[in-house]
């Protein structure tokens, strides 16, 4: 027996929803050897007495595809307890690849994911083309928690079809293609594959047009290899009239079927059609009876963006308002520009007018405090702070954005909040068919922070939840853990059991909780972030080996790229 850990007292909650118990967790050569009442005179010591130990987090839904290259510990998704995360997500990444078509994808990524192109090109070292090339690359990349990559359809299908890939039909020919380019993605170490059908601003990820002989023979490729499949459904976030939910809904649920295959696709509530969630999540219900796999993955906490004068605000591509930014300074100095009376109204005026159409959004607006709260009351919104002021939201948004050194955030509610509180968030979390995830790690740095959700599951739903019942800490673990782990095939994690990798988080939840966002350089060619840190995590472990002590790095770099290597399985005919 090689070098052994026991976490003697803790408060163990394994991850499978079982009752929590106070035990000991044994560790030998990076994997779980006992859990209970344990001797080991031998073993080093870790004292949990006072603290929560759970298996590490599933980052189920993050970006890091660039980021694996310069961040070792994957900030911020390790300073809250992820030890796995799953990139590659919506159709988008970087392998396979030939050399004429790095910049596309770059462009691409930034198109669809807001990180900038610059910041790809300084830190993405290239040099591979084939999927298998590319985990070779990431091999070979030290990192303090596990990384495990979906071959993304849209690059696939730039890779074989060039400019026809983005709108263009493909040929039976072509299809057969996609299938053993992701097969042999698959073959070489990938989770399984993700596409993207959401209408864009930007445009379209490539494949969003794809007819459904296409995805249902990529789905029973992915499923022959015990692979999951990641989409993101047109019509749950685009209109209507283009992509009817119940008939993308009915493709998944085919794709699931025809494959043999696990799916999980993000789930919303929409403001503009609240029900839809339920009427959704009850087809999947029906449809997992019937022998799919499909697993709804939701945000557990409204989704929203944050709002701030030093990030992204209602103004900032606004001519006038970029006219007094462009004078540089400060994030105070510009503060202060902006609170000169004719500055002010120079920038109001045109606003007013170009954005009347969206003073609802204001009323789903709040202003940001320490300690932070997912769960705001609806009197507290700007709207209804302007209301009484008798002002116009818009105005009241300026002034305090501008206000002192310009540093006040906003939390700007745009889903999963149609009924003012968080109920259905709640409801969404405790469904047996879905999973946590969305936190888009990587992405939109300027105006996201969702991956540190797992904290706020953890705090404000499980701790200190006022407005209604709060969430039992054996269902939130599993929901962090087990159940995301489940939906990717990983059944060698997430759970406090013998035989499984030992990434575990030590908490105490007395102190645990989330820092205001902040913004960071620490980007190749001078790249800024917004992050979130976490207090309470004392220590994560990964395969045994501590990476960080109240989110310090202790240095370690245990994690690895995954590469599961199933056994084929026939899919039904």
């Amino acid at each position: 027996m090689g070098e052994s850990l026991l976490i003697r007292g803790g408060t163990v909650v394994d991850g499978n929803g079982a009752a929590s118990q106070t035990a000991d967790v044994l560790v030998v050569d990076g994997l779980i050897a006992e859990v209970g009442r344990i001797e080991k005179p031998d073993a080093k010591i870790v004292d949990a007495d006072g603290l929560l130990v759970t298996p590490g987090w599933v980052d189920s839904h993050t970006h890091y595809d660039g980021q694996v290259y310069w961040d070792p510990l994957m900030t911020p998704s390790s300073w809250h307890g992820a030890t796995t995360a799953i990139m590659g997500n919506c159709g988008v990444g970087f392998a396979p690849a030939r050399a004429d078509q790095q910049e596309f994808l770059m462009e691409l990524m930034q198109s669809i994911e807001d990180i900038p192109v610059e910041t790809l090109r300084a830190g993405i070292p290239w040099g591979w083309e084939s999927f298998g090339e590319y985990l070779d690359s990431l091999d070979a990349t030290p990192r303090a928690i596990d990384m495990g990559v979906l071959v993304p359809h849209g690059v696939v299908r730039t890779y074989l079809m060039g400019e026809r890939g983005e709108k263009g039909e493909a040929t039976p020919e072509e299809i057969d293609a996609m299938c053993r380019v992701i097969g042999h993605a698959i073959d070489a170490g990938a989770l399984g594959c993700s596409a993207n059908r959401t209408l864009l601003k930007d445009g379209f990820v490539p494949g969003s047009f794809a007819k459904d002989e296409e995805l249902l023979a990529i789905a029973r490729t992915v499923g022959q290899r015990d692979g999951s499949f990641q989409t993101n459904p047109a019509s749950y976030y685009g209109p209507e009239e283009w992509a009817p939910y119940d008939k993308e809904t009915d493709l998944m649920v085919r794709m699931s079927m025809a494959g043999n295959m696990r799916i999980t696709f993000p789930l919303i509530e929409d403001h503009q059609e609240p029900g839809r969630w339920r009427w959704i999540l009850d087809q999947i219900e029906q449809a997992n009876a019937a022998g799919a796999k499909m697993f709804p993955q939701i945000l557990a906490r409204p989704l929203n963006a944050i709002m701030t004068l030093a990030g992204r605000h209602p103004f900032d591509r606004m001519p006038a308002y970029e006219k007094v930014a462009a004078a540089g300074g400060s994030n105070s100095e510009l503060a202060a520009r902006l609170r000169q009376s004719d500055v002010r109204e120079s920038v109001l005026g045109p606003a007013r007018e170009a954005l009347a159409d969206r003073a609802w959004f204001f009323d789903t607006m709040y202003l940001m405090t320490d300690p932070l709260d997912y769960e705001p009351e609806t009197s507290e919104s700007i709207g209804a702070k302007a209301k009484r002021d008798g002002v116009t939201s818009m105005d009241m948004f300026y002034d305090l954005m501008t206000a002192g050194k310009g540093d006040a955030m906003f939390l700007a509610v745009v889903a999963n909040y149609a009924e003012g509180n968080a109920n259905t968030v709640m409801e969404m979390i405790r469904h047996p068919d879905t999973i946590t995830g969305l936190g888009d790690g990587g992405a939109h740095q300027l105006g996201l922070c969702d991956v540190t959700t797992p904290t706020t599951v953890m705090t404000q739903w499980v701790r200190d939840r006022t407005r209604g019942p709060k969430l039992p800490v054996e269902e939130a673990v599993r929901a962090l853990s087990s159940s995301p782990a489940r939906a990717f095939g990983l059944t060698d994690r997430g759970v406090l059991a013998p035989g499984m990798r030992a990434d575990i988080n030590l908490i105490d939840m007395d102190a645990l909780r989330m820092e205001l966002p902040e913004f960071i350089h620490d980007l190749p060619a001078d790249g800024r972030r917004m992050v979130q840190r976490a207090r309470g995590y004392v220590a994560t472990f990964v395969a045994g080996e501590q990476i960080l002590a109240d989110g310090e790095d202790m240095g370690a770099r245990p994690g690895r790229t995954i590469r599961r290597k199933p056994a084929r399985e026939k899919a039904p005919a």
